[in-house]
């Protein structure tokens, strides 16, 4: 019975910590112009990605760059404030 009272107990944590988390992502596309720039470019790339019909390893090399430039424009903005 008790673990079964932790796992819900943690499930919930995780929600909650997800709902920051998004929070702090609308809170950041809403006060930084260069992270809607970002995230539009990002929107144009994948778009791209598929018209031109890329690998599967270009794909894996190009979400993890969004995904860098993403948590550089994060990092960025949290020293700036």
């Amino acid at each position: 019975m008790e673990d079964k009272d932790k796992t819900k107990f943690l499930v919930h944590k995780s929600i909650e910590s997800f709902k920051y988390a998004f929070e702090g992502l609308k809170v950041l596309l809403r006060e930084e112009h260069n992270a809607r720039i970002h995230l539009i470019v990002a929107a144009i790339v994948i778009i791209a990605g598929f018209a031109v019909n890329i690998s599967a390893i270009e794909w894996l090399v190009i979400c993890i760059l969004i995904g860098m430039i993403l948590a550089m424009e994060i990092i960025n903005s949290v020293v700036e404030n």
